[in-house]
């Protein structure tokens, strides 16, 4: 007869999860008799673990324990931005990021590992092929090892019926609020860390049919707690804002919000190839934060006066504003995509120092 002895670890966790902690050293397991029973029955449970997801593995296999950073990545689809990559990787601070997806397979790690110039100790994508690889004590190790974790784009709601409620959730809102550890997706990814989401348990929803019907089946808006990000508790996102159908729908979903919860709800939207970078304390960093024009102009003065004679008065009023900048979102596209008809300048002879090849690349520049 076999007999098993589990002596939990002294972490703040609570329940099974800290046997799985990362402080595996503090986990003892104590068996006697029938040895081969329990390699077997151990064998057995790995190979089934196997088959529920599919891990893909780049860099140092030794678990590095840093500090992490924080923050909060939220990217609206397609081709990542670089620079919002790189403000996420050093977020983990050298130490382990980790992409969890329930489709595709490696295709962040080496981009995340070795193209972004940010060091990192390593970067493993796991795939859960199947729900029940939730309950995988590889998975679960592998969170508690992560300084940072990535949310690939995919389908939302396979996501939320995935991992909402289980030991996944609790593992990632652990590691954020005891850990500091930073969280980030892209498209589905983005659209889960809410604290409101379109769950698109129906399937997705356009614009035109979401402000034709705010409560057609397939305008499902959830507040169950899920992803916990206290700076997003009134938030509600949504990605790939350049599709016309994208935003029409977004005032539907704070709209339903409004009415379902008496809550008003903030948007942040983005679009494709663009990222929100907020930091542990809520706010922009610097360098992801830009202006585009002046709210209020720096210098402003104004002459008054009146004046009346006999039954008839006039009065006068000059004011001037100086020192604004107004942005002008039409011309940056148009200096973007090279429809403004500045942009011919320089196409053929290039501009000054600056060769025909590389003037596209220069109206791009100051376009925003």
């Amino acid at each position: 007869m076999s007999v098993f002895f589990l002596f939990p670890c002294k972490c703040k966790d609570k329940g099974w999860v800290c046997l799985i902690c990362r402080k595996l050293g503090e986990v003892f397991f104590i068996f006697t008799g029938m040895r081969s029973l329990f390699v077997l029955f151990l064998g057995m449970a790995l190979t089934g673990s196997a088959q529920s997801y599919t891990s893909y593995f780049t860099g140092n296999s030794t678990d590095l324990d840093v500090s992490a950073k924080g923050g909060v990545c939220l990217m609206g689809g397609s081709t990542e931005d670089d620079n919002g990559m790189r403000w996420f990787l050093e977020r983990a601070n050298g130490g382990d990021v980790l992409v969890i997806r329930t489709s595709g397979s490696d295709g962040y790690n080496d981009y995340l590992y070795n193209q972004l110039g940010v060091s990192v100790n390593s970067v493993e994508t796991i795939v859960f092929n199947n729900p029940s690889a939730v309950n995988s004590f590889y998975i679960h190790s592998k969170i508690n090892q992560a300084e940072a974790i990535w949310i690939a784009g995919g389908d939302q709601w396979n996501y939320i019926s995935y991992w909402r409620g289980t030991v996944i959730d609790d593992l990632i809102n652990a590691g954020i609020q005891n850990r500091n550890m930073a969280i980030g997706g892209t498209s589905a990814g983005m659209a889960i860390l809410g604290g409101y989401y379109f769950s698109a348990q129906n399937g997705t929803v356009t614009s035109s049919t979401a402000l034709s019907n705010p409560f057609d089946s397939d305008v499902t808006i959830d507040n169950t707690p899920f992803i916990d990000l206290p700076i997003l508790d009134d938030v509600i996102t949504d990605t790939h804002y350049d599709d016309s159908e994208r935003k029409g729908r977004h005032v539907v979903f704070m709209s339903r919000i409004l009415n379902d919860n008496g809550v008003t709800a903030k948007g942040i939207a983005c679009d494709e190839y663009t990222a929100v970078c907020i930091d542990e304390n809520g706010m922009a960093s610097a360098d992801t934060l830009r202006a585009f024009g002046t709210g209020v102009h720096p210098n402003s003065f104004g002459i008054s006066n009146s004046f009346s004679f006999g039954p008839l008065s006039a009065s006068f009023l000059v004011d001037i504003k100086t020192g604004g900048k107004i942005y002008n979102s039409t011309n940056a596209y148009a200096y973007f995509w090279g429809l403004h008809q500045n942009t011919l300048e320089g196409r053929e002879s290039g501009l000054g120092v600056i060769p025909a090849a590389d003037v596209q690349d220069y109206y791009q520049n100051i376009a925003f």
